[in-house]
């Protein structure tokens, strides 16, 4: 199985959108040791383990869910709504149908969604190379030069600042662009989810957050919105653009990549595309 294929099947059965994996578990080399060790079977629940299989085995596009709850019709209408699929649930396929597509759900459901609904990117954020990949299934859309933070080499635990300015670096693990920014201050911006509530139960744990921000961080996971970005565990990381081009180290734990490059691709990240950031 191809390496991106691998890292799509992660994408698709690990835990909850916004849930930070170990940066380990997330490299692309690291996913296809997974998934070749039999980690398909391990990371389906049994019950679903063998539609989940045939549904990546065939040859059919995969795709997923941007917005929670998206319907699937029986027919290129809203009348006869037959499932709704789950924030980034995967989907076979079928045919494409100008506003519409046909797909096929892991339980071999067969009906229509709005197409705007669906997508196959998603953003792979490599610190060590500084280097930002964009996919489109299991092909290489685009290999992007990027600018990091001046600690680009260690997960963030916490807010940098001037008077911390090693905590000015960049989170790993899996998340999403929970909004976009076309009106930033560095040009155009697409903001990850980050505190997830992962970082907010750990930032509980060594007394870096209340309890009532632990809260409000579950809380907007839970609905798919931006979380709280005040707390001292940091906040605001995105890609946007201002990029040198040349892999330097400026930013406070974003990742800057050239401007030319986030307008080309700006209309094809949207809202809920996955993020893979590794070190």
């Amino acid at each position: 199985m191809p390496a991106a294929a691998a890292i799509l099947l992660m994408l698709a059965f690990g835990t909850r959108a916004g849930q930070a994996q170990p940066a380990a578990t997330v490299s692309l080399e690291g996913a296809s040791e997974i998934v070749s060790a039999g980690g398909l079977a391990e990371r389906v629940p049994a019950s679903r383990a063998d539609g989940d299989a045939a549904l990546y085995t065939a040859d059919a596009q995969v795709f997923y869910a941007l917005v929670a709850g998206t319907g699937v019709f029986r027919g290129m209408d809203r009348t006869d709504l037959q499932a709704r699929l789950e924030f980034q649930e995967p989907v076979s396929v079928v045919s494409f149908h100008g506003p519409w597509t046909r797909v096929r759900t892991s339980e071999g459901l067969e009906g229509y969604v709005d197409a705007g609904r669906l997508s196959d990117v998603w953003i792979r954020v490599v610190k060590s190379r500084k280097t930002v990949y964009v996919y489109r299934g299991e092909e290489l859309e685009s290999e992007i030069p990027a600018d990091m933070s001046y600690n680009f080499f260690t997960d963030k635990k916490q807010r940098g600042g001037v008077i911390k300015p090693d905590h000015w670096r960049t989170p790993e693990g899996r998340f999403y662009v929970v909004a976009r920014n076309p009106n930033s201050q560095f040009h155009r911006a697409w903001v990850l989810n980050y505190p997830t509530p992962e970082d907010a139960d750990r930032g509980l744990e060594e007394g870096i957050i209340s309890e009532a921000e632990h809260r409000d961080i579950a809380a907007a996971a839970a609905n798919y919105r931006m979380p709280p970005m005040g707390t001292a565990l940091g906040g605001y990381i995105e890609i946007h653009g201002r990029g040198t081009g040349a892999r330097t180290s400026w930013t406070r734990g974003c990742v800057a990549i050239p401007d030319a490059e986030i307008d080309r691709l700006w209309d094809l990240v949207k809202v809920g595309t996955p993020v893979v950031v590794e070190r």
